[in-house]
């Protein structure tokens, strides 16, 4: 009975030791937000209005980080002090990337207002913000990648709507007034995505504003 008992608890040992070096295998490829304090919800005299919240202020020194931050509240305050506009934040690390995406409603004569997204995408060993294509090669995702996942979009629209009786893929695209120039990159929830903007048919729109978040690869 005893050495039973012995036995089992060597055995319970054995699995707590390869659970712990398994967590800590894991955290080190997926770093998590719980693990770092790259931002802080700074709390201001706006924070309990449900439309604006807390100013996030990212906790790195650099002069990329400086002018980032200044961008943020800049953004934030002025939304703060107009009448019904919107500050949201959404943030996310991935690895060695802090991504940022601020979405600005500012309230006007129309349905939904003027809607605005600004992203950051910062290499938190250096410092330094990204442009889009320093992450494409960080995360060794090619622009033919890309480009694949935006013309399926693209074309998933161009199926749906009645204009393709009238005019081709090519002349379509030219319609809607899609431009690589548009684009831009952001890591959330571990999906690179890429937001760009263009104009729908009216058939089409069932989301506010003309800002279309496109799903580029599942990170691992």
């Amino acid at each position: 009975m005893k050495k039973n008992i012995i036995i089992i608890a060597i055995v319970i040992v054995i699995l707590s030791i390869i659970t712990l070096v398994l967590t800590k295998e894991k955290n080190k490829n997926h770093k998590t937000l719980s693990e770092h304090n790259y931002v802080i919800e700074k709390e201001t005299d706006f924070t309990n209005n449900d439309l604006i919240g807390k100013l996030p202020i990212i906790n790195l020194n650099s002069k990329d980080i400086q002018k980032i931050n200044n961008e943020i509240m800049k953004e934030y305050y002025e939304c703060a002090y107009g009448e019904d506009d919107v500050f949201y934040y959404e943030y996310s690390v991935y690895k060695d990337i802090l991504s940022i995406m601020i979405r600005v409603t500012k309230a006007d004569d129309t349905q939904y207002g003027t809607i605005e997204y600004h992203f950051y995408n910062i290499n938190v060993k250096n410092e330094k913000q990204l442009k889009d294509e320093e992450l494409l090669k960080y995360l060794k995702v090619s622009n033919d990648d890309l480009e694949s996942a935006i013309n399926k979009k693209l074309k998933s629209y161009y199926d749906k709507d009645d204009l393709n009786k009238d005019m081709s893929y090519d002349e379509y695209i030219k319609y809607i007034k899609y431009s690589s120039s548009n684009n831009n990159l952001v890591i959330l929830k571990n999906n690179l995505y890429v937001y760009t903007t263009f104009s729908l048919t009216r058939s089409l729109i069932d989301y506010p504003g003309n800002i279309n978040e496109i799903e580029v690869k599942k990170l691992k």
